[in-house]
């Protein structure tokens, strides 16, 4: 198989190889940014990103020690065995046994991620969502064939990690395998604000200030762009809200003066960014590959509203996980419906 690799020097100390569609890069969304932070208390590791090229190599990971090689990808099932091939070949490259991260995101990355397993008893399977429930939704052949590589791809690993604990509970039942990590982002104590974030009131001069921050997504686009609908059609609604993230939003969705784009964010100072602001948005789209897709998730946006001190307004179909968690714990407002998403920014308001 044909490779494209970019060289580093390579030194006589841990190595870890992350598998991925994408290039190891703080651009390609919460969960890659979730996963850096872990890689990044790794600081004598040397990594190596194995990916398709999804998205080209940035060097935007914050890492001192990082090697990419770009695979072609190949047909299933043939794709497997091409897979071993060259994961092998990199094995044997390097200075001592690797630790294989898996970090599938779609049907390419799951024969990946199974072939590693063919490789190396030192893998760990790393889920952000429930992607494998959504794929093929109109090719019931393709879906069970893939769904069963899954499944023997995540029972072969040799540890699991799973981004919240309902997925933890029902991937447990759904194969047999129970997680050994459930994910959690975690800020020292003194970095997290308790007090109120605003007591003044609400002006037009001063008005509520909201924000935003991610990787824009279409599983996230909808309620935001009814939020911008909302503000263009009541000008005198005392409400701005900013986007963060390093890709901007779709076409039509900036209101000039009242939702804008503010480029993207550093990890480093997301807390300091966010107390800046009265209330943070957390939002899901209400189509049918979102809420299965999304089910099961755990933002991380979430966790750094919070240890910022902000209440959050949530708009989302009901049957996304994480909405328990944001009631129980009396997190902020939530908005269920579509048809109730255009009150969102006066629940802001509120």
């Amino acid at each position: 198989m044909k490779t494209a690799r970019t060289e580093v020097p390579v030194r006589e100390h841990k190595s870890v190889v992350v598998l991925c569609h994408v290039a190891l890069d703080e651009r390609n969304g919460g969960g890659m940014r979730t996963l850096l932070s872990y890689l990044s208390q790794l600081p004598d590791a040397a990594i190596h990103s194995v990916h398709f090229g999804d998205t080209a190599n940035s060097g935007r990971h914050g890492l001192p020690v990082v090697s990419y090689m770009q695979l072609a990808r190949r047909r299933f099932p043939m794709s497997i065995r091409g897979y071993i091939s060259s994961l092998r070949q990199l094995q044997a490259s390097l200075p001592n046994d690797p630790h294989f991260v898996l970090f599938p995101n779609t049907k390419d990355d799951v024969q990946l991620c199974l072939a590693a397993t063919c490789v190396s008893g030192r893998t760990c399977v790393w889920l952000m969502d429930d992607f494998i429930s959504t794929m093929y939704p109109t090719a019931p052949v393709r879906r069970h064939a893939f769904r069963a590589v899954f499944r023997q791809m995540y029972r072969r690993a040799g540890r699991r990690i799973a981004i919240s604990t309902p997925m933890a509970r029902e991937y447990a039942v759904r194969y047999g395998k129970q997680s050994d990590l459930v994910l959690g982002k975690r800020w020292h104590k003194g970095e997290i604000r308790g007090e109120p974030v605003r007591t003044r009131p609400v002006t037009m001069t001063d008005p509520l200030r909201v924000v935003w921050v991610g990787k824009y997504l279409p599983y996230y686009h909808e309620p935001i762009a009814t939020f911008g609908r909302v503000l263009r059609a009541n000008p005198d609604l005392p409400v701005v809200l900013d986007l963060y993230g390093q890709e901007p939003p779709f076409d039509g969705v900036v209101v000039p003066g009242r939702l804008e784009y503010r480029g993207p964010f550093n990890d480093a100072t997301i807390l300091t960014t966010l107390r800046a602001y009265d209330t943070a948005l957390l939002t899901y789209s209400f189509d049918t590959h979102t809420r299965g897709f999304m089910r099961l998730s755990f933002p991380g946006k979430l966790t750094d509203y919070v240890s910022a001190g902000l209440p959050v307004l949530t708009v989302s179909p009901r049957d996304i996980s994480v909405c328990d968690d944001i009631q129980n714990r009396i997190i902020g407002p939530c908005v269920f419906s579509p048809t109730r998403a255009s009150c969102s920014a006066r629940s802001a308001r509120c």
